[in-house]
């Protein structure tokens, strides 16, 4: 027994084996076929761990750009706010030093159409990305433009930059700039933002039909969003649609109080109408809410010279020039629009007192 064991460990121990002797066609099939199946494995792993490597990194750098553009996000993707945790730890060597990455002067960034989805391509892109963030950060708007437009030159059909660039040209009051943008904006997601937003830009570019139906969507998408009425209000005041423009102003200010500015734009348009009695009841109200705003007891009092009240419109004016320095409330006083006050004893005696002041000495 002792004798058959060392026998079967020689077999494989020798180090000098005579192969003539111990071939057979079984053998050598057998290892052909391992080896065969053992590369196959490996293409396959390799393949697999590769297309592994390249989703991380697209998926990494899609949320890298969603974080650095800010503001709404369209698209949430589950999977990718997971990786949040991964990407912040990635932040502390700035997302592969994008601020500083030189491009490869190999790569041609002329050239036309979707770029690859390669590494050097995908820092580019974040390059972008930051460097235009960084742009907005300090007020540099059109420059942030520029540099996110270079990130859809490279990847059309990123998520959330098109939307990005509408909402910058229309702080910079560019309308006819954002509408392509939130058009594409609305196509990759239809929710109450980039609806709202489109058709302010639709309705400063001036393009009231189309407006007025993007507007009409976003109202019956929130039917009590103040800014849904505020936006239908502008877009009539814009058609001189009267009726439908002061049925929106008075829901806004219903349910926006607060905003001075709209209040103040509606009573403008009240007295552009003539509708003075109106405006008269606005500003009044207005008057004593808010106590420290000098042109609102100017556009009062002159509300008030149209509707006869001239006693009411002198104490406006006084309330209004009590607020100012005595020089520029006396130019202001001497206006054209309060013509009508300059013989009435009250009239005299408010210029008479604020000219004395502004001639007293020091």
């Amino acid at each position: 027994m002792r004798k058959k064991e060392d026998e079967f460990r020689d077999i494989y121990q020798a180090e000098n084996q005579d192969l003539d002797k111990d071939f057979t066609p079984q053998v050598p099939a057998r290892l052909l076929e391992s080896r065969l199946r053992d590369a196959r494995f490996n293409r396959i792993a390799i393949v697999f761990f590769g297309l592994v490597i390249i989703a991380f990194m697209v998926g990494l750098t899609t949320l890298a750009i969603r974080t650095f553009l800010g503001g709404s996000k369209p698209y949430r993707d589950s999977r990718l706010e997971k990786s949040a945790d991964v990407l912040r730890l990635t932040q502390s060597t700035a997302l592969f030093d994008v601020l500083e990455y030189q491009p490869d002067p190999a790569i041609d960034k002329t050239a036309p159409g979707e770029k690859p989805f390669s590494a050097p391509w995908i820092k580019i892109a974040a390059h972008h990305a930051v460097t235009g963030q960084r742009e907005q950060s300090v007020g540099r708007t059109k420059e942030t433009i520029e540099e996110y437009k270079q990130i859809i030159e490279a990847y059309p059909k990123m998520i959330g930059v098109y939307r990005a660039i509408g909402q910058l040209h229309l702080q910079l009051k560019e309308y006819a700039e954002a509408v392509p943008y939130l058009e594409k904006a609305l196509e990759e997601d239809e929710s109450f933002d980039s609806v709202r937003e489109l058709g302010e830009a639709l309705n400063g570019a001036e393009q009231y039909e189309q407006a007025e139906k993007i507007l009409k969507k976003a109202l019956e998408m929130h039917p009590e969003a103040p800014v849904c009425h505020k936006n239908l209000a502008m877009l009539y005041k814009n058609l001189n649609r009267e009726k439908d423009a002061i049925f929106y102003f008075e829901k806004y200010i219903d349910l926006q109080p607060k905003d001075l500015d709209t209040r103040q734009t509606y009573a403008l348009y009240l007295m552009k109408l003539g509708r003075w009695a109106d405006t008269v009841d606005l500003l009044t109200k207005l008057s004593t809410e808010v106590t420290d705003v000098v042109p609102i007891y100017f556009l009062l009092a002159q509300a008030q010279i149209q509707t006869g009240q001239t006693n009411l419109a002198v104490a406006a004016l006084q309330n209004g020039a009590q607020l100012m320095e005595p020089s520029q409330a006396l130019i202001w006083v001497r206006r054209d629009e309060f013509s009508a006050l300059r013989n009435s004893a009250e009239f005299k005696s408010l210029t008479n007192k604020l000219g004395q002041v502004e001639d007293s000495p020091l």
